[in-house]
């Protein structure tokens, strides 16, 4: 039953794949149709800017051209066609890597914090090592000595003792 929208369908004729059958009639090949020659143009008065603008059809065509090349629909597009566990897996992935990145920034932080308050107790402590050392130095340094000898009622003599000699014979091997 014929209704108001009937499709028309188009049936392609199958190809032949070898040589056609021969039968009795001879058939005449076709002969090309003989181009028409270009037509000739003419040298075109300058135009005036009225005259430069585009027609409707060219406009029209323009438009249809930039249809056709526009890019395939938004659901064909690939990050489109991911499905929702797919995104929120990627995203708590993403979420997961930043708050590492800041944890172990956070991190270098404290541990450059705690190497600078090292290396300024280590700095009070070699202060103090030297003052300490000082006062030793002071308190047995041969002018104090000499001064306590003295008060003990010892002199100072100009001979400190015999000079030393050593005999070969008493080199050890």
């Amino acid at each position: 039953m014929p209704t108001s929208r009937t499709t028309k369908r188009l049936v392609r004729p199958a190809r032949r794949t070898g040589p056609a059958p021969r039968t009795g009639a001879v058939v005449a090949k076709r002969q090309p149709k003989p181009a028409k020659p270009a037509p000739k143009k003419k040298k075109a008065a300058k135009a005036t800017p009225s005259q430069m603008l585009p027609g409707w059809e060219q406009v029209a065509s323009a438009v249809n051209n930039r249809r056709k090349a526009t890019p395939a629909p938004l659901e064909e597009k690939t990050w489109l066609a991911i499905s929702t566990p797919k995104f929120v897996l990627g995203l708590l992935a993403v979420v997961a890597v930043f708050t590492v990145y800041v944890g172990h920034v956070h991190a270098t932080q404290d541990l450059l914090a705690a190497v600078q308050a090292e290396r300024r107790a280590n700095h009070r402590l070699h202060l103090q090592y030297n003052r300490l050392k000082g006062d030793f130095d002071r308190a047995t340094g041969p002018a104090l000595i000499y001064e306590r000898a003295r008060a003990l009622g010892l002199e100072e003599g100009t001979t400190f003792g015999p000079t030393i000699q050593v005999e070969p014979t008493q080199v050890l091997r």
